[in-house]
This record gives C-alpha cells, structure tokens and sequence, in this order.
C-alpha cells in the first residue's frame, strides 16, 4: 500500500568491502557464498587468510573464495578447507578459485 513500508528484515543486504585489516575484519562477517580477497602480492597472505576460513568458517559449504595474486605466486592445489579449480590471468595478476570443501 502507498506510505507503507517495507519491514528492514526483507531488505536485500548490500555487499561489504573492507579497506583495513583483512584480518580482524574477517573474522566478524557474516557467512558469505563468495568472498574476494586482494591482498599486497608476495606477502604470504593466502596461508593466513585461509587460517582465518578455517577458524572462522565465513564461507558456506561449496561456496567460492576468489584470491588475487601475481601471476607467478605459486599457490597450493588443495588446503584443509579449500579446493583450487580454476585461475584467470589478466595481464601480470591472476584470481585463483577455490571452493569451500565440506567441514
């Protein structure tokens, strides 16, 4: 009806994007199908926040955890949560993806 509005529950949610410590931050999101990480390169960034997944559990199971890196960064097949299936170059980056294993 005009005038009425929506109760805020039913609202579609805004994606987020944090510009500060990828870190702490993760820790209080919420579970996410799809999260996208750009890290600064050559830092060892994919072992720590794939420490965080495992201790914190954001992603759902079979959900995508997409991880920017220098084309030349060697990255692992598998962890303890994670499957690499697929990487995309553009130029000197790829975005490697992985897949939520089940817990």
């Amino acid at each position: 009806m005009p005038g009425e509005s929506r109760p805020r529950a039913t609202e579609p949610r805004a994606p987020s994007s944090f510009q500060r410590d990828a870190l702490a931050a993760y820790k209080g999101l919420p579970q996410a199908r799809v999260v996208f990480c750009d890290p600064p390169y050559d830092k060892g960034w994919l072992e720590k926040i794939v420490a965080a997944e495992a201790a914190a559990g954001r992603i759902v199971e079979g959900g995508l955890f997409l991880y920017e890196a220098r084309d030349k960064e060697a990255l692992p097949a598998e962890t303890p949560t994670l499957r690499h299936y697929d990487t995309k170059n553009y130029g000197d980056s790829s975005v490697h993806y992985f897949v939520k294993l089940p817990a």
